[in-house]
């Protein structure tokens, strides 16, 4: 009974915070011992309030000064789909973050990151990232595809010439990595025609 009590419980919180109700929501979840609300069943409520209250950046912060009392990477993953996209940007960068700093130097890690940095316009860390990303990586030819192809999608051109010109040399056979560059560079001669045309 205890679980379908949970399950229950589970369900208010949630329609209380789709009705906006959110101190009602809050005391609901106040309920719940702290370790629980770091659960899977749990923290996709908690950061939906976190995010109503505007609480979420100090939330993060905790975390960080507590890696220990986090909820685990794998379960904020999951948690973070019913967020705003700036919510969700705030919750991966830490799980991407962490991730990095203990070691887990994985092509998603890096390029997570760098496209968040990329959606906050930071475009130095990204590029810093994605770099960091082909000089450790064991693979390096597919983690500088990748990485062009993040810098292609948000339409950073100029960056992802710097990580398809060595692919092209690399590979001269392959036509479409040729096509990648020359229509970068091309774009790329063009915004800067244009700059000087404004």
């Amino acid at each position: 009974t205890n679980w379908s009590l949970e399950q229950a419980e589970s369900q208010w919180i949630n329609a209380l915070l789709e009705e906006k109700k959110f101190s009602e929501a809050r005391a609901e979840l106040a309920r719940i011992p702290a370790e629980k609300q770091k659960t899977a069943q749990w923290l996709g409520a908690a950061l939906r309030l976190a995010e109503a209250e505007a609480s979420l950046p100090q939330l993060v912060a905790q975390w960080k000064k507590q890696t220990a009392s986090a909820p685990a990477s794998s379960d904020l993953q999951n948690a973070v789909q019913a967020l705003s996209e700036p919510s969700k940007r705030i919750v991966m960068r830490y799980v991407y973050e962490q991730a990095l700093e203990a070691r887990e130097l994985t092509a998603t890690n890096f390029l997570g990151l760098a496209a968040i940095d990329l959606d906050e316009g930071n475009v130095p860390g990204a590029v810093a990232l994605l770099k960091r990303l082909t000089l450790i990586s064991g693979n390096p030819y597919i983690d500088a595809d990748s990485a062009a192809s993040l810098l292609e999608s948000k339409h950073q051109l100029t960056e992802a010439i710097q990580f398809l010109q060595p692919l092209v040399q690399a590979s001269p056979w392959d036509a479409s990595l040729k096509i990648r560059l020359a229509v970068a560079t091309l774009a790329v001669i063009a915004n800067a025609q244009q700059a000087l045309t404004d």
